[in-house]
């Protein structure tokens, strides 16, 4: 009873942050370029993460001069921009009984043999037409974080988290097997919430926010998790039941779009 007190006090204050006017985090940390879609303007929230990852040839538009970054993204789609972004290489044949050829096929292979998309997480067809999930975003990118052994830890101990932990007015809807994903990429700021601090794992992600959430993997590649305060806090909740830099230093991840 005493730790569900301590938990639930911990998440009041770190919604209240979030409802009452701390300055929210940026993510995206690499350079803007010069308007480079004609559908991308400057003051479109996700213009510099657009215009980064496509001056690096991560991504591209479309032969029109357009970007569409309110379109859904398949699965095959974003899985070709996390190899990419990954510098992923080795391949191995995949099982999935819908990706056998085309130009899928490649990447699909690659982030298979990577760990990235196993048979587990997608049963026998892979469905690569698919549009793609936040979740399912949130998720891929985290197997590809915790090939590095200290991002692992970090999530290793997420498992001790309860969905009531994260500060979302969603929360509840957030599976026992989706919090490790969910804390992991919510505390390094690679995914964030919408306007009314929900996080929607289960919308279908649009072009731009597949974008935001890769620019934001990319930059956490060259940092350590400690690098992250939130993280370091969600790591504290998980061992403790309780935050005690909470109080002073809690900076939630939520970005208003």
């Amino acid at each position: 009873m005493k730790e569900y007190t301590v938990r639930f006090m911990t998440c009041c204050f770190l919604a209240f942050t979030l409802i009452f006017g701390l300055v929210p985090v940026q993510s995206v940390i690499l350079a803007q370029s010069d308007q480079k879609f004609k559908d991308v303007p400057k003051t479109f929230w996700a213009s510099g993460a657009i215009n980064a990852l496509s001056d690096k040839g991560f991504v591209g538009g479309y032969t029109d001069g357009t970007f569409r970054p309110n379109k859904t993204i398949s699965r095959a789609e974003f899985t070709t921009m996390l190899v990419k972004i990954s510098a992923l290489t080795n391949a191995k044949q995949n099982p999935y009984k819908d990706v056998t050829g085309g130009w899928a096929l490649h990447p699909v292979n690659v982030a298979y043999a990577a760990g990235l998309i196993p048979t587990s997480d997608f049963g026998n067809e892979f469905k690569p037409n698919q549009n793609i999930t936040r979740y399912e975003i949130s998720r891929m990118i985290s197997k590809a974080m915790i090939k590095d052994q200290s991002y692992k830890e970090f999530f290793d101990t997420f498992s001790k988290l309860n969905n009531s932990d994260l500060p979302l007015t969603d929360s509840k809807s957030i599976q026992r097997g989706q919090i490790q994903y969910v804390a992991l990429t919510l505390g390094t700021g690679i995914m964030s919430g919408y306007n009314d601090q929900s996080i929607g794992l289960r919308n279908n992600a649009t072009r731009a926010e597949a974008v935001a959430m890769l620019t934001s993997y990319y930059n956490s590649r060259s940092k350590k998790p400690e690098d992250y305060q939130y993280l370091k806090e969600l790591k504290e909740l998980a061992e403790t039941g309780i935050n005690v830099e909470t109080v002073s230093t809690s900076v939630p991840y939520i970005k208003h779009r």
